[in-house]
């Protein structure tokens, strides 16, 4: 669900990264060096400004010798949520893909009865 500030799942995630850091006394500083970014940058990650992107992700879970999915906990409250969430969304693309259709079928259907009032005329 997008936030003023964002997604929460990026929020989920940077305090997530945050936790597990300060879990291994690493400073923003150190694990900035570590995967070649700023500590500026990874302030945004751990605030959820910023997305990680999925390889960026897989090097730091590697550094902070941290599964993965640690970084993905969250609530069940919220893990259903988000559940919810993707099939509402994938329902909603199913119904533009469909009225989409309907749509090109019907202006197609205009043009044909168009072409047929044209045709009438004509005789």
């Amino acid at each position: 669900m997008k936030t003023r500030d964002g997604f929460e799942i990026d929020k989920t995630i940077g305090a997530n990264l945050r936790r597990i850091r300060k879990s291994k006394s690493i400073s923003q500083v150190k694990l900035g060096k570590e995967i070649n970014v700023t500590y500026q940058q990874i302030q945004k990650y751990e605030k959820g400004f910023n997305k990680i992107s999925s390889s960026k992700l897989f090097v730091i879970a590697n550094y902070l010798k941290v599964p993965f999915s640690d970084f993905f906990d969250m609530e069940p409250e919220k893990v259903e949520f988000y559940a919810k969430q993707r099939s509402i969304n994938i329902r909603i693309k199913e119904a533009r893909s469909f009225l989409k259709r309907q749509i090109r079928i019907i202006d197609a259907l205009k043009g044909e009865k168009r072409e047929g009032k044209n045709e009438q005329r004509n005789i």
